[in-house]
């Protein structure tokens, strides 16, 4: 997956005076990727390759390393893509000039997502991030496509890091967004900006997807609680987890209505549909508790 990553960012097309540099963050015990960095080093390229190896295991040490190496080269912003993705040849233009048309401090694109052909369940439609227009402004933004500005993280406005407290649950960067968005940063929408990801057999099943969406949620909670404390918090929590038992109720009435009417395929959407809506219910119960998930404990790949 990395190589197909690397292959997309070689050569992107930036606007008239605009470099970059590639700056890879193995996040192992041990380095595990130097001898794919060395290959792209000693080939000609439309940018620099930076290789660091980070032994603390975990998002944010990862993501904390990378904004660091990023001041360390003198950059002005740092664009961030996972290494199961692949970037559009002008992700990059697409970013820098919905940064320049907007004067946002942090823009963000679409993820594509493409499951395996013979996966037996569709994904959760709630999971789609795409369809906003251009310039919406968001409430948050993941690390899996987004540029930020090197004025949130360099001390002369701001010196934000991502949660190294959160390191296995996942989340980091819903939580360092929103923190922005508390300090007035605007967060644009470009969808023009574009990148896939390639979704392995491993979360292609629907106890995964369940999983993600109680994890999802009950960290959603947990910052909602921290932000306006619980007082102000749990209501407005037990009132959207009622919101999605009531959804939850009337998929699964659907479902049996409909059952013997329409096809496989469909039943499985239906049921999907349903199973998501009480996962959601559940996250938002499990994120009133000091439980966590610790999702991110375990690697999950080809």
């Amino acid at each position: 997956m990395l190589r197909d990553c690397l292959d997309s960012l070689r050569h992107q097309r930036t606007p008239a005076g605009w470099t970059y540099s590639i700056i890879v963050i193995d996040n192992n015990a041990t380095p595990e990727h130097n001898s794919i960095i060395t290959l792209y080093q000693t080939e000609k390229s439309g940018a620099d390759f930076y290789y660091v190896h980070e032994a603390r295991q975990g998002i944010p040490f990862a993501r904390n390393r990378a904004l660091r190496e990023a001041l360390a080269i003198n950059a002005e912003w740092i664009a961030f893509i996972d290494d199961d993705e692949t970037a559009e040849k002008d992700w990059l233009a697409a970013l820098i000039t919905g940064a320049i048309e907007f004067n946002a401090a942090v823009v963000t694109g679409d993820v594509r997502q493409i499951y395996p052909p013979d996966s037996a369940y569709p994904p959760p439609r709630t999971w789609d991030e795409s369809g906003s227009p251009r310039g919406h402004l968001r409430s948050y933004a993941w690390t899996n496509n987004v540029m930020l500005h090197r004025s949130l993280i360099d001390g002369r406005q701001h010196s934000m890091r991502f949660n190294e407290n959160m390191t296995h649950t996942g989340g980091t960067d819903q939580e360092f967004f929103g923190r922005a968005r508390q300090a007035g940063i605007e967060i644009r929408q470009i969808p023009e900006a574009i990148v896939t990801e390639y979704v392995p057999a491993s979360r292609a099943r629907l106890p995964y997807y369940l999983y993600r969406q109680l994890s999802t949620r009950s960290i959603a909670a947990r910052l909602k609680r921290q932000r306006l404390g619980n007082w102000v918090a749990v209501p407005k929590l037990l009132f959207r987890t009622l919101r999605y038992l009531v959804r939850g109720t009337w998929q699964l009435l659907r479902l049996l209505l409909l059952a013997l009417f329409v096809s496989p395929a469909k039943r499985r959407q239906y049921l999907t549909d349903c199973l998501i809506e009480f996962a959601s219910a559940g996250g938002m119960l499990l994120g009133m508790t000091s439980l966590q998930i610790q999702r991110y404990s375990t690697i999950h790949g080809d």
